[in-house]
């Protein structure tokens, strides 16, 4: 029999051994599983071991639940291996190898979180998804005449301490004749607080289609509350980040919110029906800080911002849509088809000059009253027509668009309460 070299890697090192090959070696299948920056020597019986075997042995020495172990290069494709194939059937194991190679240990990469880690990381998504859901909202009922933080002087010296201390460096250079959607990433495009084996499966239903959709008329600005190593992490993961069919114009974190402060309301406890307003400090995402880096491409007439939190676009109530919260991606949100929806409101809004007299709260009423080529004609006419003229005479201020809106409210209601059905 001939001799060969056999490298047996282990964690603390690499050392080489000779030894014979025998008949006994033949049956055998030696796989170096590496898992971070550690890796496992398993021998297998060529002939009988399946890829569940392969999964408990990695299970005992990892503590990764099999459904959580992903392996790299197993098989072509994105289809994982069923649990009863034959580890030697796989394409990976059966490629021809020469003669003194046969026996050699191959090495696979294991994709995983142990029990603890995933443990910890539900605790955590489920503290910040309580935080979340029990959270205060500023005037939820819409009456933003209260809160005038664009005219504070304090909030704008945050405002230009945030534009002089921070940076924001394009990924895609602005595009001229493109409107700005900002969006949020928890709870607006993935499900935050679920667990899946891979990150595609808590992303919102029709996200990429959305995305693409939107592209073709708005550079997209992704700007979420956590730091931009998350963020980077999330849109990598979810595919986002290098997609062919779209492109992301800037990502945005933490670092470029304002402190301000506002009225919000919660239950008073023990009292049934309750509340209380009370004035508390929040953070929000000024669109002024975007405006103000990209002065030649975006300001109030042409963006608009997707949020799951009301409070986020305190200081542009009218540029925010809040979008409906993304939720248990595994049962009911996989019939979720808000980003549906909204890549329809966009088309809708594309061809306008202006955004500044729409009420986005109002959205869907939009989408469904004008639709079909005949009803975006009679849209663009009664909403773009009101703006283009006004912009010969002058342009509204914020505090103008805010009380048109806040008069059509009060006007409505007149209607329906004295029985006379509104438009």
């Amino acid at each position: 029999m001939n001799k060969y070299s056999v490298f047996i890697r282990i964690q603390f090192g690499t050392f080489h051994q000779n030894q014979l090959m025998d008949q006994e070696d033949k049956d055998e299948l030696r796989v170096v599983v590496k898992w971070g920056s550690k890796e496992f020597n398993l021998i297998f019986d060529r002939e009988h071991a399946t890829v569940r075997d392969l999964k408990l042995r990695v299970e005992a020495e990892t503590s990764v639940n099999p459904n959580r172990q992903k392996f790299l290069g197993l098989v072509k494709g994105v289809r994982p291996p069923n649990d009863d194939e034959k580890l030697a059937a796989l394409p990976y194991f059966a490629r021809p190898r020469s003669i003194s190679a046969t026996n050699a240990s191959l090495k696979v990469t294991m994709l995983g979180q142990p029990d603890v880690n995933i443990q910890a990381i539900q605790e955590a998504a489920q503290e910040l998804a309580t935080a979340t859901a029990t959270d205060t909202q500023i005037d939820d009922d819409g009456n933003w005449d209260s809160l005038h933080l664009w005219d504070d002087p304090e909030v704008e010296a945050r405002l230009q301490r945030r534009l002089e201390m921070t940076q924001l460096t394009p990924l895609h250079p602005p595009r001229d004749g493109k409107k700005c959607l900002v969006l949020d990433i928890d709870y607006t495009l993935f499900d935050l607080g679920a667990t899946a084996e891979r990150p595609e499966e808590m992303a919102r239903p029709y996200l990429h289609d959305f995305l693409r959709r939107a592209y073709i008329d708005y550079d997209i600005i992704i700007w979420s509350a956590t730091s931009l190593k998350w963020v980077e992490v999330k849109m990598r993961e979810l595919g986002v980040l290098g997609h062919p069919d779209y492109q992301i114009t800037a990502m945005m974190d933490c670092s470029a919110m304002v402190t301000v402060y506002g009225d919000t309301k919660r239950g008073d406890r023990g009292i049934a029906g309750s509340t209380s307003t009370i004035t508390r400090a929040f953070n929000c995402k000024p669109l002024q800080y975007i405006w103000r880096k990209f002065p030649t491409f975006y300001g109030a007439h042409n963006t608009i911002m997707f949020d799951d939190l009301r409070r986020n676009f305190a200081m542009n109530p009218q540029q925010g849509l809040r979008i409906k919260a993304f939720r248990h991606c595994h049962t009911t949100g996989k019939d979720d088809d808000e980003l549906r929806k909204l890549t329809n409101y966009l088309e809708l809004l594309a061809p306008m000059t202006s955004l500044r007299l729409l009420n986005h709260e109002h959205w869907e009423h939009y989408t469904n009253k004008y639709s079909g080529e005949e009803g975006r004609r009679i849209f663009h006419r009664k909403y773009d027509q009101a703006a283009e003229n006004d912009r010969g005479v002058r342009v509204y201020s914020r505090d103008e668009v805010i009380e048109i809106v806040r008069a059509t409210r009060k006007a409505k209601r007149r209607k329906t309460l004295s029985g006379t059905p509104g438009e």
